[in-house]
């Protein structure tokens, strides 16, 4: 159900579309979603390259995660979690909207080819 603001008072958090808040905040979340994120999936990535590696070397995720907490500790499994968080802030952060909104015809123009599938 949705409440009614109240009369004389606007919505807090509203950002006009195309203002330089907007662009500010939609780069913060292409940050905080492409960033945060990927660095978060860091020990599953690391169990993977190393799984790819040598197949051998373990026979499971979980496995890996356990001997490279026993031999590397925490800190083991988050190896490269640094770069990773950095590269793919910048990829966020390069998502954000371009300054101008899409041309009119785009929905004409691409309207044939989405009919189709």
């Amino acid at each position: 159900m949705l409440i009614p603001a109240a009369a004389g008072v606007s919505p807090l958090g509203k950002i006009e579309l195309y203002s330089a808040k907007y662009y500010a905040a939609c780069t913060l979340g292409g940050i905080v979603a492409c960033g945060l994120t990927h660095a978060a999936v860091t020990p599953l990535d690391l169990v993977k390259c190393r799984r790819q590696v040598d197949p051998n070397m373990y026979k499971g995720n979980l496995e890996g995660f356990s001997k490279i907490y026993r031999a590397e500790g925490l800190r083991g499994n988050f190896t490269g979690w640094g770069p990773t968080l950095v590269g793919y802030s910048f990829q966020g952060k390069s998502l954000s909207p371009i300054p101008l909104p899409p041309p009119p015809c785009v929905p004409l123009c691409v309207f044939p080819f989405v009919k189709g599938l």
